[in-house]
């Protein structure tokens, strides 16, 4: 399908309204638009039912974004550099609430809420340099509220080839805490 993109002016937060495939993008004229994390969500959760956990959905489109999307560095500084940012936001006590609750959603304000965005990325990046992007994708899939294929209506498929695992110890052979001090320690380093 196609993605509709609305350039809009003021200074509202660019986002993504999953169910018609749109977009409204803020600060283009400024160069800083987040275009790269919106189109991210459209392609990876194209409805509001069917999306994983808070960290994973918006870690993986912040990861993207620093990845990919190219900003003048006078404009955005590092604020697109979610390892940056994670090690400010860890060494500062303010949001040490955020980061105990993490992966988990907690925020209370906008920026304990750009902390939690700076982790998830963050935490994104680290998984996928460790363990692979295949295992990242599987991870993400199999956190989905709920997954349906064609094959999930065919009485003829057998029962076990259909069962996702929603377990991070079987993909990753760690739990989801362990992950988290792995990716801790990796910031310190």
């Amino acid at each position: 399908g196609k993605i509709k993109y609305y350039i809009q002016s003021g200074d509202k937060i660019s986002h993504t309204i999953r169910s018609n495939k749109s977009i409204e993008l803020y600060h283009v004229h400024l160069k800083r638009s987040p275009y790269i994390h919106e189109t991210a969500h459209v392609l990876l959760d194209n409805n509001e039912f069917e999306t994983p956990n808070t960290w994973l959905t918006e870690g993986l489109p912040v990861h993207l974004n620093s990845k990919f999307a190219e900003y003048p560095p006078e404009v955005v500084s590092d604020k697109n550099n979610p390892d940056n940012l994670s090690k400010r936001y860890v060494k500062n006590d303010k949001y040490e609430v955020v980061l105990e609750y993490f992966p988990k959603k907690f925020h209370r304000d906008t920026h304990e809420r750009w902390a939690f965005y700076s982790f998830a990325g963050s935490f994104i990046k680290f998984i996928e340099n460790k363990y692979g992007k295949e295992k990242l994708l599987k991870l993400y899939n199999s956190k989905r509220k709920e997954i349906f294929t064609i094959s999930d209506l065919e009485d003829t498929q057998n029962e076990d080839n259909r069962k996702i695992t929603n377990s991070t110890e079987d993909i990753f052979g760690v739990s989801i805490e362990e992950l988290k001090n792995e990716w801790l320690d990796s910031l310190q380093n």
